[in-house]
């Protein structure tokens, strides 16, 4: 089978939405399956990858040069929404990819096109193209279409929903992170979503440190978003009873200072260390040496992030390292955590006050079962369904 991936995010090896596809890409092609991607870059590039999978890259001059650890800078910079969650500057970018040669000669001879969505670019380059060179496209809906909230006129939605019906009904396929997504976009769009989960990978079972640490800490690696604030008080206001213990926030994105101000505030600035990105080996050291990690999820969610499961849940969950889910019980992250050994959740005081102290209590060797538990939500397991599923596609197709 040869696949063409259209995929925005790819290179950049560190961020979720690259290490989705990259991670599968390694698992398709353990199963012998041959892959073209397709994503922007700096210039018109072409080179075989880690795993054997051809890289094409374009050039898009909106492309900005990352730090040398992989991580965006976006600090000071404006974002540009419009009302269109189909329609972005992504758009244009992909137009280069559309009218590429090389681009072409590989969906020419492709069984099946795939394109990941978000942003909008790779999703309708991967249609127009599956259109012109006739062949079954899957679309792979890593978030639903979410309007920002300036976006509210009635009408406007009304429309932006039949479209975006439209462009879901020309997939051969639909797929996207987890079952509890899947159900909720099955209902909304009326067309049948398969789920094929952000997994994990043998690699993603820790090395762990004997280094002295002078004081123990939880550990919290990712952003600090807004609506998850409610969260993370949640955990802090359960951690004040340990008095030895910290909370170090491992930031992975530039820090503008907010989130100082706001521990200051509610009176945590004791009790937190923030401490700016490192590399993925640093991160990876720095968390073998905590007494756990914390995952933040929504207290109050709607459909949608019920089913947001982060790409991070799988390999910290068969790490070796006990954590704790921080999340209304309805949400997919936190039922899923509920499975494993070594792992909490909490959704108010009394909860989390438990999750707290089983962590502190929790020994590792309970953990080592973990990959068994979650086998078939390992990447090379998902990869397999996703192969099954396009067999099916290329099969009705022809």
């Amino acid at each position: 089978m040869f696949v063409t991936l259209f995929a925005t995010h790819y290179e950049n090896k560190l961020m979720i939405a690259s290490r989705r596809w990259r991670s599968l890409v390694f698992a398709l092609r353990k199963e012998g399956v041959a892959i073209c991607v397709v994503t922007p870059g700096g210039e018109d590039v072409e080179y075989t990858g880690d795993c054997g999978e051809t890289v094409l890259v374009f050039k898009s001059k909106r492309v900005k040069k990352n730090t040398d650890i992989g991580l965006k800078k976006t600090a000071g910079k404006r974002v540009i929404h419009t009302p269109f969650p189909y329609l972005d500057v992504s758009v244009v970018n992909w137009y280069c990819a559309v009218r590429n040669s090389r681009v072409a000669f590989h969906c020419s001879r492709s069984d099946v096109l795939i394109s990941t969505y978000g942003p909008a670019g790779a999703m309708l380059a991967g249609l127009w193209l599956s259109r012109k060179f006739k062949r079954p496209w899957v679309l792979d809906l890593r978030d639903s279409f979410q309007l920002p909230a300036l976006f509210t006129f009635k009408p406007l939605l009304k429309l932006n929903s039949r479209i975006e019906k439209l462009i879901v009904g020309q997939a051969a396929l639909l797929v996207t992170i987890g079952q509890v997504l899947a159900d909720y976009l099955s209902d909304k769009y009326q067309n049948k979503f398969e789920y094929v989960y952000n997994g994990w990978l043998d690699t993603d079972a820790l090395k762990f440190q004997q280094e002295p640490v002078l004081k123990p800490y939880f550990l919290y690696a990712g952003s600090v978003y807004e609506h998850r604030l409610n969260a993370l008080k949640l955990f802090l206001d359960a951690l004040k009873a340990e008095k030895n213990t910290v909370l170090r926030i491992r930031l992975v994105s530039d820090y503008s200072g907010r989130l100082d101000a706001w521990l200051l505030e509610n009176g945590f600035d004791s009790l937190v260390e923030v401490f700016p990105p490192v590399s993925n080996n640093e991160l990876e050291n720095e968390m073998s040496l905590s007494v756990g990690v914390l995952i933040l999820e929504e207290l109050e969610p709607n459909n949608w992030q019920k089913g947001t499961v982060t790409g991070k849940l799988f390999p910290l969950l068969v790490s070796g390292v006990p954590g704790i889910v921080i999340s209304h019980p309805e949400v997919e992250v936190s039922q899923l955590a509920s499975k494993a050994n070594g792992w909490f959740c909490g959704h108010d005081k009394k909860s989390t006050k438990q999750a707290v102290l089983s962590v502190l209590e929790c020994e590792r060797s309970d953990l080592d079962n973990n990959k068994n538990v979650f086998k078939e939500y390992s990447y090379m397991f998902q990869a397999k369904k996703l192969l099954k599923l396009c067999r099916g596609v290329i099969n009705e197709h022809n």
